[in-house]
This record gives C-alpha cells, sequence and structure tokens, in this order.
C-alpha cells in the first residue's frame, strides 16, 4: 500500500498528486478501521472492516482511476461485489478488523495511534 511516507504530510503539502493522496486516503482508511476495531470492537454487536476489491478480483478492478495512474489490464470492476457482500452476508455479521491487516501500517499499533492523534489534532474530535 503506498504513500507510507506521507504518514507525517497529512495534507500532502510536500509532493502532492492525485494518485498519491488517493493511495495515502486508502492507507490511513485501513489504519484507521483496525485502530477502531481494537479500540471500540465488539463483534457482531460492533465491528469495524475495511475492504479492497482486489481481495475478490485480483490485482485491480478495471476503473477510470486504475487506467489513469496504472495502465489497462484490471478486472471487470462488475466482479467486485465485497463491499455489499459486507453489508449483508450473515458469514460478515461477526467479523471485525479485517481488511490490509498484513500492510506494516496498518498491522503496527504505535503507527496506528500516531495516525489517530494527527487526525484527532486535525479534526478537534473527542473520544472515549
Amino acid at each position: 500500500m503506498g504513500a507510507a511516507d506521507a504518514l507525517t504530510d497529512l495534507q500532502l503539502q510536500n509532493g502532492y498528486s492525485g494518485h498519491r493522496a488517493y493511495s495515502l486516503s486508502k492507507l490511513c482508511d485501513a489504519m484507521i478501521s483496525q485502530e477502531l476495531h481494537a479500540r471500540y470492537g465488539d463483534p457482531p454487536l460492533l465491528t469495524f472492516n475495511t475492504m479492497d476489491p482486489t481481495e475478490q478480483i485480483g490485482l485491480g478492478a478495471d476503473t477510470k482511476m486504475l487506467r489513469a495512474g496504472w495502465g489497462e489490464w484490471g478486472s471487470s470492476a462488475s466482479r467486485a461485489t465485497i463491499s455489499a457482500d459486507m453489508m449483508m452476508a450473515e458469514g460478515w455479521a461477526g467479523r471485525s478488523g479485517e481488511g490490509f491487516s498484513s500492510t506494516r501500517e496498518v498491522a503496527d499499533p504505535v503507527a496506528r495511534k500516531f495516525l489517530w492523534d494527527e487526525l484527532t489534532a486535525l479534526t478537534g474530535a473527542q473520544y472515549p
């Protein structure tokens, strides 16, 4: 997962590009989802997961963004139904903390806490 070096520059003041911003947003999404699971997850009552359609269809879904950034080689986006499955399939009811968990930054509780602290400072949000 790209843009890990930008975790200390969340506004991308140095080296902004649309692709870099997207990559950073995906990394932050996965890290915060995992941190929410670690702090508040209580399956099946409260679950936190993030998804990547590539887990279901291979290396990438054929979208305008994929073609613009990486070329024309992805699988049909219509095959990526994992988000609907996660919301409606019984098998997902008791699952929490899944998605990108093998990524170094997502698995690292110190990196996740750093991101949490940065985001609460940026937003002023307060959590129990």
